[in-house]
């Protein structure tokens, strides 16, 4: 099921985003490789990735739960 993968990567890159820290201005992600400037969200409305980082989890997951209903809906259609 795609719809899980994609879900589980949302979810994963959230957490990693919210469990960060930040150093000299830069937020280095959870797992150590991921480092996003803030400088980066210098045009936006977001002083830090705290918000991004929720939109990206809830967005991801409410977007492969839809997914995955559709498809079910779909699949029921054709199988009647």
């Amino acid at each position: 099921m795609p719809e899980a993968v994609i879900a589980l990567s949302a979810i994963g890159g959230g957490i990693a985003l919210l469990l960060g820290t930040y150093k000299d201005g830069v937020l280095i992600e959870a797992g150590g490789r991921g480092q996003f400037p803030l400088e980066w969200l210098q045009q936006t409305p977001f002083s830090n990735y705290t918000i991004p980082a929720l939109i990206l989890a809830i967005a991801g997951l409410a977007t492969s739960l839809w997914m995955a209903g559709h498809r079910r809906h779909h699949l029921q259609i054709k199988h009647t």
